[in-house]
């Protein structure tokens, strides 16, 4: 089981270890939730994204474009 150690400001840095087991890549996002006697759960945050960027998402990939003719 991995130990923490908190630095000065309070900070608390989580080794690869643990980001993998997450499934989350440095400087993504992490849920927290506080449980009683002392317990917190992490979790890999959910996408909060919208239609309209997941429709995008491919769009950058290429710098070719194709008529309806074409895909057809």
């Amino acid at each position: 089981m991995p130990i923490l150690t908190t630095n000065e400001q309070g900070q608390v840095t989580l080794p690869d270890e643990i980001l993998q087991h997450l499934g989350v890549k440095r400087g993504e996002v992490i849920e927290c939730e506080l449980l009683p006697y002392g317990r917190v759960t992490l979790n890999r945050a959910r996408a909060t994204g919208s239609i309209d960027q997941f429709i995008g998402l491919l769009s950058q990939r290429t710098h070719m474009t194709a008529t309806l003719e074409e895909i057809r």
